[in-house]
């Protein structure tokens, strides 16, 4: 039962990626508040965090496996981006993404995003770990597509204990 739930979880969070590049709605954020989508360079990207729980244990072909079977432990949570074009909101499926993910002043810890489908859409993705408690991350994405300067793009992330 508990495979079938983090199962669930793991569909309706890709499905929330997904969809989050064809939402044309208006977003209204307080100042604070985590904002998953930013644009620069011509592609609009989209972040999300899970806890590495959630994924943990799945077959062949999930996160999980994909990201060489990694161990879990509370503190590891999977970093997923999905890149679409700007312009046409076309998804980018042909290119490379790393993420630094680092927390307070440490040093970031930098891994490359692999390419992964869930539920049918392309996105790309790795476990990080992250210190408990509502400590402040900074997380920044490269995107390289051949032949294009490459793409750089930081979130400010704060995950809750």
């Amino acid at each position: 039962m508990r495979a079938a739930n983090r199962a669930a979880s793991l569909a309706l969070f890709a499905a929330f990626v997904a969809l989050l590049g064809s939402a044309g709605c208006e977003r209204s954020l307080p100042p604070d508040a985590f904002d998953p989508v930013r644009t620069a360079g011509g592609l609009t990207v989209y972040l999300g965090v899970l806890p590495g729980a959630l994924i943990r244990g799945h077959d062949a072909g999930t996160p999980a496996a994909m990201h060489g079977g990694a161990r879990t432990t509370p503190a590891t949570h999977h970093v997923t981006v999905a890149v679409f074009d700007a312009a046409t909101g076309a998804r980018i499926t042909d290119a490379i993404v790393t993420a630094a993910v680092s927390e307070r002043l440490g040093a970031p810890t930098t891994r490359r995003l692999e390419r992964m489908t869930v539920a049918g859409a392309l996105t790309y993705g790795n476990f990080f770990t992250l210190s408990s408690g509502d400590a402040p991350v900074t997380i920044g994405i490269r995107i390289e597509r051949g032949g294009r300067a490459p793409v750089q793009l930081q979130f400010a992330y704060r995950h809750g204990p």
